[in-house]
């Protein structure tokens, strides 16, 4: 190998007296626990010890650590749910997500090292990679993924302890390890192994065949390598013979299988211009639709394929379509009309794990007319109901804390507000993991019903059901149909937990998804209790917690462009302006600083600030704005209370965009206020042409200009009730803003 540094140790390979041979890619175009105990690291230097055996490195395939996926590579760790996991990396990240990761692929049983990432990102739940359908827990672009090569994995400097699956080394560990990988990449030849179809590699063994020979051998060995040989070949073949409906078929297959279905969807609708009814063409394209998440244009386009070509193939794009589009029922029953053997055979397990997960797809209508119940008598009304209001249209509203929006003042929404308040005052249930008047179409889109209160959290990347409610007004019977409805809806949810109330009678049973049977309980338990009971571990994240940065990073380039990627102000504000927006749009976001209330402004009293919440507002136009409001309680100049939304948003330039057209970037300030239980936006300001620079400062100013209506009336009406918006320069002047420091709404 050549000289090493002092005192870092000879670099050893798992075959005595070979040179070792590193092999990279360069971007071109069973369940198990941590032993250690879970302490925190320092993400900055992170390093995460996985397994893997030398076998899985002999052929790379497409599901391979080290396939090159149009420029990215990744890997699932290992292929099983691992709560020990999820619970480490809480303990030691508390967030969900860390970047520049260092990962080193292991074969335990000789303490070899086989490969490693370097400045992946590194996700504590399973995550979906669309473009080639896999699940993935790392990620990294492909220049920094590294293996070395057959017969040439080295022996790690310190030896590591037992431990299954994966391994938190602590900071002192992870540096020892990284400068020895520092070492390998920076003294051993590194070979590049690009999956680049641009530039042909030396395959003699493939110098005499034609395409379909090196197609069926890709089909038994899976070797990548064979992948841009197959495309190479086929984009002569097409060349020569552009008729031809075959080499387009195999040029659209080669491209999709590098993760490129971008490129691959028009090869195959070439080769359906050639051939309509060419089964794989059809298939396939279907399979890139779905690959570039269009997916109602890959149902409807199966869809069609199954009418003209009535064959089991077509059948099963068209079931994953229906599943990438939230009709899992659709899917399973597509699965199970498949009648060839040979995809029988392959569908089975997938058709006995929808049926585990979804147990409703088997009968969808149990009968639960009889079942034992034991009456039990809560005190609901000790709890405390949020705050209530009036809205113009004289409806009373309750401020819902789930929600966070206004929800008219009914018996059985009072019944439902004070059994939120007991789950999370009197069982512990946090907050966060209450989901109300949650709509079962989140699960199956064919199923158009709602339930009042459901409690979850993510378990292994999905979302486990711990407790399922549901609210009658009192007076209502709970026997009979309220509670049939209730338990039908639970062997969709499996929740292991049952309350039906209506505020003075309550069931509670408990199901057992093993059996389906549901048992009556005397006493709902604890929160903890019930994730004991249903083996969820709490993973005990800390809510993100966002840093408002210096007002003098606010004119850093970094700063900006990282908020300008977020949505928070467009790309191509006037000169000098970016940092002035950012400080505005922070203001609304810094919950540290609140109004101090009630505060009198013209026209309106600010009686609430409730800080900062995700929503969504619409417009008569049918545009919605979705992202972070600042929320304030408001008695307007008639003494009505309002619920009154500002936010800052930017959106970026397009140039005939599919979507978006052709269109200026440009940030606006969006004020919306509550009408009927829904957000409206009213007024939208232009910041880019509307602050006007005025000494240490900008006026903020508005032209009056309406979507609809003339102008006059609105200046009108203005000098009648608030004249101190009328401008002398400006039609409407809203105020001045400082620019000199940080802005605080307190």
């Amino acid at each position: 190998m050549g000289s090493t540094d002092e005192g870092a140790g000879e670099l050893q390979t798992g075959q005595e007296g070979e040179q070792t041979e590193i092999k990279t890619f360069r971007l071109t175009e069973n369940a198990g626990q941590c032993n250690t105990e879970y302490t925190e690291i320092d993400d900055m230097n992170t390093c995460l010890i996985t397994h893997i055996t030398k076998e899985t490195l002999e052929t790379l395939t497409i599901s391979s650590a080290f396939f090159d996926a149009n420029g990215e590579c990744l890997d699932i760790l290992f292929n099983v749910t691992n709560s020990g996991f999820e619970l480490a990396f809480a303990k030691a990240f508390h967030k969900e997500v860390i970047n520049n990761v260092n990962i080193l692929f292991v074969d335990q049983k000789d303490n070899l090292l086989c490969g490693w990432y370097r400045n992946a990102t590194l996700h504590m739940q399973m995550q979906y990679h669309l473009p080639t359908q896999r699940d993935f827990r790392a990620i990294c672009k492909t220049e920094d993924a590294f293996l070395l090569s057959k017969n040439n994995r080295l022996f790690l400097p310190i030896p590591l302890p037992k431990f299954q699956n994966f391994y938190f080394p602590d900071k002192a560990i992870s540096t020892e390890l990284m400068a020895f990988v520092d070492k390998i990449q920076s003294t051993a030849q590194l070979v590049n192994l690009s999956l680049s179809i641009a530039e042909e590699q030396e395959r003699p063994d493939l110098a005499k065949k034609n395409v379909e020979q090196i197609f069926q051998q890709y089909q038994k060995t899976g070797d990548i390598f064979l992948i841009p040989f197959l495309y190479l070949g086929a984009l002569e073949w097409s060349s020569a013979d552009s008729n031809n409906v075959a080499p387009w078929d195999y040029l659209g297959f080669s491209l999709l299988e590098l993760a490129r279905p971008q490129d691959a969807l028009p090869c195959f609708e070439q080769a359906l211009k050639i051939d309509p009814l060419h089964k794989s063409a059809v298939c396939d394209k279907g399979e890139c639709l779905i690959r570039l998440n269009r997916i109602e244009d890959a149902v409807r386009w199966l869809n069609e394929a199954v009418e003209r070509i009535p064959e089991d193939e077509a059948r099963l794009y068209l079931s994953d379509a229906y599943l990438f589009a939230g009709f899992p029922g659709i899917s399973y029953r597509l699965l199970k009309e498949i009648q060839s053997t040979d995809f029988q055979e392959a569908i089975a397990l997938t058709i006995k794990e929808r049926e585990i997960a979804m147990p409703y797809l088997l009968n969808p209508n149990p009968d639960y007319s009889v079942l034992d119940a034991y009456p039990l008598f809560i005190d609901f009304k000790k709890e405390s109901l949020p705050e209530i209001y009036e809205d113009d249209y004289g409806i009373k509203r309750y401020i819902d804390p789930i929600r966070q929006k206004g929800i008219p003042v009914t018996p059985e929404e009072t019944v439902r507000q004070r059994v939120i308040s007991y789950l999370n005052q009197q069982k512990g249930i946090p907050k966060e993991t209450m989901f109300v008047e949650e709509s079962l179409a989140h699960i199956d889109r064919e199923l158009r019903d709602r339930v009042d209160i459901l409690v979850g959290q993510l378990q292994s990347g999905k979302r486990k059901y711990i407790l399922l409610v549901e609210c009658k007004a009192p007076g209502i019977a709970l026997e009979g149909e309220p509670t049939i409805q209730l338990l039908r809806y639970n062997t969709i949810l499996q929740a292991p937990f049952v309350l039906l109330t209506n505020g003075d009678v309550s069931h509670i049973y408990h199901f057992d998804a093993d059996t389906g049977e549901f048992e009556a309980l005397r006493e709902l338990p604890h929160y903890k209790e019930m994730c004991d009971s249903a083996n969820i571990k709490s993973a005990g994240l800390t809510s993100a917690q966002w840093v408002r940065p210096e007002y003098a990073a606010l004119s850093q380039p970094d700063v900006i462009q990282k908020y300008t990627w977020e949505g928070v102000i467009s790309g191509e504000p006037p000169r000098g302006l970016a940092s002035f927006l950012l400080n505005l749009a922070f203001c609304l976001l810094d919950e540290a600083h609140k109004i101090e209330c009630p505060f009198v402004i013209p026209g309106c009293t600010i009686v609430t600030d409730y800080g900062v919440i995700p929503m969504t507002t619409g417009n008569a136009g049918g545009g919605q704005f979705s992202g972070n409001y600042r929320w304030f309680g408001v008695l307007d100049r008639h003494g009505k209370r309002q619920n009154v939304y500002l936010a800052v948003f930017g959106v970026g330039k397009s140039i005939n965009d599919s979507h978006w057209g052709t269109r200026a970037g440009v940030t606006t300030l969006y004020f919306a206020i509550e009408e009927k239980g829904k957000a409206v936006s009213r007024l939208q300001i232009r910041l880019d042409t509307c602050l006007i620079p005025d000494g240490n400062g900008y006026r903020l100013t508005h032209t009056g200009v309406r979507s609809r209506g003339k102008i006059q009336p609105l200046i009108d009406f203005i000098a009648e009730t608030v004249p101190e918006l009328l401008g002398t320069k400006e039609r409407i002047l809203c105020g001045w803003l400082d620019k000199t420091q940080n802005m605080y709404l307190s």
